[in-house]
């Protein structure tokens, strides 16, 4: 395997000379710099990512720890992520928690041992381990300390959009299925959701579930419902092939809203009305957020919350 002698070799150069190209520390000319790339393409030479980031202390790698990749949500926000990142000559290194807090340190520490130069978090389980970081967060779902930067989307607003389109139907009858009580974004929408309907007369039931994640199950005979809000599109796109499985048509005899606007609200049919969250442009955002501190700009803002809007489509009646 090649080394960075055997590339200051072939080109006729010191290793420091090559060090300076590779870590860009310093002045290289453009042709010794053309051959010293030449070089290492024909030596198949790959720099030491570990050993360049101790050199420079900048790896080049934003860390994205998500919950969980099989909840339709967390790939399009690692979508924008990734994609913001490599527009600004970043890596992303991807890691998957399971909701599992042991699981979340062991990444954390494997994180740093390799030298991230930020950690974008979604929904942590130990926000004590952040607080002693001295490197760049960015925290979506959870407001960690005062101190870290926190970024999501106005699910207040959203709750009371969905409020909103309930009212101006006049549907009385109506369930909103809720997230667990840990999730700030869950207990904000169904805040905005209750606010908005009692400040009209309006009255509604609850179904609360444990996680998003478990298997959505409801005793509840849904056909005395004229509506139905889910806290997030996973969940209503379960609840309308429930509602297909009980014979019940989709709008006519029962309406349904979710959250998210996630891929599949509109591919499935009847297509989903839902609170668009811009999904992509948080994870770009948040990687903004990130390269901001690597570049030691003062950010006085530790608040960041972007705006969402109501999409209508087939699941609830014009």
């Amino acid at each position: 395997m090649a080394n960075m002698r055997d590339v200051a070799k072939k080109v006729g150069v010191g290793i420091a000379t090559v060090s300076r190209y590779i870590n860009n520390d310093g002045y290289v000319s453009k042709e010794v710099g053309e051959r010293i790339q030449e070089a290492m393409e024909e030596l198949s030479y790959r720099p030491n990512s570990l050993a360049r980031a101790i050199f420079t202390k900048k790896s080049k790698m934003i860390g994205l720890i998500i919950p969980n990749i099989l909840n339709p949500f967390f790939p399009e926000l690692s979508k924008g992520v990734e994609r913001r990142a490599r527009q600004e000559g970043y890596n992303i290194v991807l890691c998957n928690t399971m909701y599992d807090e042991e699981n979340e340190k062991n990444i954390l520490n494997m994180l740093l041992c390799n030298r991230v130069d930020g950690i974008i978090v979604v929904d942590t389980r130990c926000p004590e381990e952040y607080k002693k970081l001295e490197i760049p967060i960015v925290s979506l779902e959870n407001q960690i300390s005062e101190e870290i930067i926190y970024l999501t989307s106005d699910n207040f607003k959203g709750g009371t959009l969905a409020a909103e389109l309930i009212i101006k139907q006049n549907l009385r009858k109506i369930l909103h299925v809720k997230g667990p009580d840990s999730s700030p974004s869950a207990m904000e929408r169904y805040r905005g959701f209750k606010s908005k309907l009692h400040e009209s007369g309006f009255e509604f039931d609850v179904v609360e579930l444990i996680s998003s994640e478990d298997e959505l199950v409801m005793e509840k005979d849904l056909s005395q419902y004229d509506v139905i809000f889910a806290w997030n599109d996973d969940i209503a796109i379960q609840l309308i092939n429930k509602c297909y499985k009980r014979k019940l048509l989709i709008p006519e005899d029962i309406q349904v809203i979710g959250f998210d606007n996630i891929y599949y609200s509109e591919k499935i049919s009847p297509a989903l009305t839902t609170i668009k969250q811009p999904i992509s442009k948080l994870g770009e955002v948040a990687v903004d957020l990130i390269i901001k501190q690597i570049d030691k700009e003062n950010l006085i803002e530790k608040i960041y919350i972007l705006d969402v809007q109501m999409i209508e489509r087939e699941s609830t009646k014009k």
